[in-house]
């Protein structure tokens, strides 16, 4: 499986797709997934750039699965809790977090029950900046494993 990280604790795997998900029989699109250079593959260079700069901080804090399908790179604990999907010049970065981030590049997509979904855009590996990393952090502490 792309991404796997033996260190991370048992989940249940779809047997159609082979995916792996937290909860057992949990609701998802059945597509297999990719490896992240196969996401890449033909995509603008940016966004790789965007996803480089991510991945390196992401990958710096502790265990987690990286799973590439065809909407978008996912980083995952016990669920998904950071997102990245291309659009035609740039990436949406989505994270969890136990609390509301109130900044000017930061859209709340919702929330409830102690988990709340924000999104930034990202144009360029710039973006992924120290702001942007204390999210990232603070998401990964706050994500069941």
């Amino acid at each position: 499986m792309p991404g796997y990280d033996p260190r991370m604790p048992v989940r249940w795997e779809c047997e159609r797709c082979g995916r792996t998900f937290g909860r057992t029989g949990q609701g998802h699109t059945c597509v297999p997934g990719m490896t992240v250079d196969a996401y890449f593959d033909g995509r603008p260079s940016v966004q790789r750039a965007i996803y480089d700069a991510v991945a390196e901080h992401m990958t710096s804090l502790g265990p987690m699965e990286i799973e590439a399908v065809g909407v978008g790179v996912f980083f995952k604990k016990a669920r998904t809790f950071v997102e990245l999907r291309g659009r035609q010049k740039w990436m949406n970065l989505s994270f969890m977090l136990d609390h509301r981030v109130d900044a000017e590049r930061v859209g709340y997509i919702g929330g409830g029950g102690g988990r709340h979904f924000h999104r930034v855009r990202l144009d360029g590996p710039q973006d992924v900046d120290d702001e942007l990393r204390s999210w990232l952090t603070a998401s990964y502490v706050c994500a069941p494993d």
